[in-house]
Parts: structure tokens; sequence; C-alpha cells
């Protein structure tokens, strides 16, 4: 789910709480110490495989292909997940909290980072240290193709308060990539190449009430190994950020924006980074945002104004496919509420929705269901999920769904301790 959103849906001043967007300082010791490994080393040979109930040790023979169901089952909580391709070869990247946290008390929790190859089920365990209080990494680790790994670490400790982005290439290093500390950020998605992350960044006029002074989507070159660079804003001046994406070959960025005082948003192809930007769409009520990986389709919603006699919640929503040599059309899908997030597959041919339960809080939605929509002719397979509370922060960060084997199956979290491979109808 993009800002916007989060913004329409009644999400106040998104720094409700600290929460949302951040979290404190024992985060930053995590993002050092048990992300290490973050990259792809080469399996052992020998490894045990991971059953659905965790990691073991015997010898067991690898499956010729992943097979559908549940790949992973935490003993505790499933923090964040992520997915890449590395080296020909689908990986899940898993955090998780382990044990019992008593708060205020110490906690007894230990936080952890495993790597999980899908298509042998074999896992490594990347690190693992002791959780002092309770704490949610929804929506602050993205993973590149090749395997760097980018996080957000909070220093509440400062007045105001602030993030940065930490940067991994080996697993044995941690950089901080941002050049400031007087702002917060969240939601890193890594370029194609893994040459770049954009992001949103933001600043409180008063940090108790929420009330934001800036809101930017912003990009960032990281170099080899990683140092500090220059945050690039890239909305044109007086327009607010809603949505961004990267296109396949790393050299464009699709952002919508909504310029302050109009009725219109503005979706534009933006150059990175010399960016030199053209004007693709302008409609009311553009969002949720996904680039496929493969083809390089672009979707994108359209809310269009409710008819009289309509609710808000009743009003259409529409879904354009641009393509590549430049042709716009609407698709066969349409939907009545915009989506918790929706996220086309590499091919540009189908769209995972995650659907928002019909009494939820909008400010923490509950996962109504997961639909796969054709977008060629409208149909759809609808997929039973356990309910997932999203938190405004996971609305920012990576999808909470991840298009795998090359668009044949969908790797999700379900409930809060498992993760679930399933196969899609062709």
């Amino acid at each position: 789910m993009s800002y916007g959103t989060c913004w329409r849906w009644g999400l106040q001043g998104m720094g409700q709480s600290r929460s949302v967007l951040g979290v404190s300082a024992a985060v930053t010791c995590l993002l050092v110490t048990v992300l290490a490994g973050c990259r792809s080393p080469q399996q052992t040979p020998g490894e045990p495989p991971l059953p659905a109930a965790g990691i073991v040790h015997e010898s067991q023979a690898e499956p010729p292909l992943p097979a559908a169901g549940i790949v992973y089952e935490s003993q505790g909580e499933i923090l964040a997940l992520a997915a890449a391709t590395i080296e020909g070869r689908e990986q899940a990247f898993i955090w998780e909290r382990v044990g019992a946290d008593v708060w205020p008390l110490k906690s007894k929790a230990v936080l952890r980072a495993l790597r999980l190859d899908l298509a042998t089920r074999q896992a490594t365990l990347l690190g693992e240290r002791p959780s002092p209080v309770p704490e949610s990494l929804d929506g602050i680790v993205a993973v590149s193709a090749d395997g760097r790994c980018a996080g957000v670490a909070a220093h509440w400790d400062a007045t105001p308060g602030w993030s940065g982005v930490l940067v991994s290439d080996d697993g044995e290093m941690w950089t901080d990539v941002t050049p400031s500390e007087d702002r917060l950020r969240t939601g890193p998605r890594w370029s194609p190449d893994g040459s770049a992350l954009a992001y949103y960044t933001m600043t409180y006029e008063d940090e108790r009430s929420g009330k934001i002074a800036s809101w930017e989507a912003v990009a960032l070159a990281v170099p080899r190994p990683p140092r500090v660079g220059s945050e690039i804003v890239l909305a044109r001046p007086g327009h607010f950020p809603v949505d961004l994406g990267w296109a396949p070959s790393g050299r464009r960025i699709y952002l919508i924006s909504h310029p302050l005082g109009e009725r219109k948003s503005l979706l534009e192809a933006v150059d990175w980074p010399t960016l030199s930007r053209r004007q693709l769409m302008r409609a009311r009520g553009l969002d949720e945002l996904s680039v496929a990986r493969a083809s390089g389709d672009v979707i994108v919603m359209e809310v269009r104004e409710k008819q009289s006699g309509e609710t808000a919640d009743a009003a259409p929503v529409v879904v354009w496919r641009l393509q590549p040599d430049g042709t716009v059309g609407e698709t066969a899908v349409r939907l009545d509420r915009l989506p918790i997030r929706a996220i086309v597959s590499p091919d540009g041919e189908r769209l995972a929705v995650v659907t928002p339960a019909e009494d939820s809080d909008p400010t923490r939605p509950i996962a109504g269901g997961l639909v796969v929509y054709q977008l060629a002719d409208g149909s759809s397979q609808r997929i039973d999920v356990s309910p997932i509370t999203f938190s405004p922060s996971t609305f920012f960060g990576p999808p909470p769904v991840h298009w795998v084997l090359g668009g044949q199956a969908l790797l999700f979290q379900e409930g809060e301790d498992k993760v679930r491979l399933l196969m899609v109808e062709p």
C-alpha cells in the first residue's frame, strides 16, 4: 500500500506512535549483527533441508521442485519476510522473534535471521541475538536481486528522533549510507541491479502531535562498497509523492505524485539519475503502482469519483496497464475498493491483491483474503489465508506477497508464524 492509500483511509499524521515508522536502537544492533550474512553464500553440501516444522539436522533428500504448502514454521513470531532470486536460486529471508517477552521487564526473546532456499527448503541461520524489548521489523528490510541488504535503523534516543539506512554487501560490515540525521526514513526499495535505493523521508513539525512538516520520495546511489551518498528528491516541487516503483532496467523510476491544491494525480517516468521526466497519465485518484520485473508493464489503479448515492468504499477502482511500447489501456479488472497491496506478476499478466477485511481498522487493516486476477479477462482465483494485521510501516516497505518461481507461485506470510508457498493456477 502506498502512502496515498493510507492517507485516504484516514491514517492521520503517520506519526501517531513511534512504532509506525521505526524501531529503537535495539534494531540497530540487530541489523549489524543478526542480519550479517544477508548476502547469498554458497550452500554447503550436506546442509539439512528445512521441513515445515523448522530446522533439522538429519540429511534428507532434496525435492526436484519446490513443494507447495507451508515451507517454514517459526517457533515464535515472524517479523519480516523478503524474497530474491540469487544466482538462479529462489531465496527467502526470514526475520523472527523466538521466546517470551516480559514487558517492561527484561526480555527472554531471541531475534533470528535465516535464509531459506525454496527449491530444497534448506535453511541457513544467519545470526541471532537477545531481544531486549518487544520490537517490530515490519517494512524495514529490503534485499536486492544480487543479495545486497538494506535496513532502516531508528535512533529514538536523539531529539528529535531520526532513522538511517544501513547497507551491507558481504554480511561482514554494515554502513550507514544516509547523509543526515534530521529526518525519518522508511520503505527502502532496491533498483533491480542493486545500485540504488528509493525510499521515503519525512520530518515532523511537532513530533508529539505527529504533524508532518515534509514528506518526500528520494533515491540514493549506493556504490560498492557502500558509503554515504546524496538523497535526490524525485517528485516535482509542490507535489506530494504517493507511490513509486523501479523499472526492470534500473534506469527509470515510475512515480505517482499529487500536486498540492489540485484534484488530479500525476504518473511520471523519471529517468535515473538524470531526473529527466515524462508524463504518462493524469487522473484523479491514482494509486497502488506495481512494475512487472520481467515484462516491464506498469500497473496502476485509479479510484474514480463516486456516483450519486454511492459511499466512498463503493467507488469503483479501475486497473490500468502501461506497456513498455507506450500503449496505455484499462484492464478487465475492477475492484470495489483499494486493496491493502497489489503486486503484478513478473510477466505482467496477473495481479495478486491483498484485500482488506470488511470491518477492519483502516489504520491497521486486517487482510480479508488474497485474490489473483487475470488482467486480460478479469477472472480471479481467491486464496484462503489466515488474517494478517498490516502495520502502517508495512505499507511503505517490501510487499507482503512475493511472486516466485518465475511467476508460477506466491510466497507470503500466513498468520504470525508460517511462510506459505502457493502454486498459482495458469
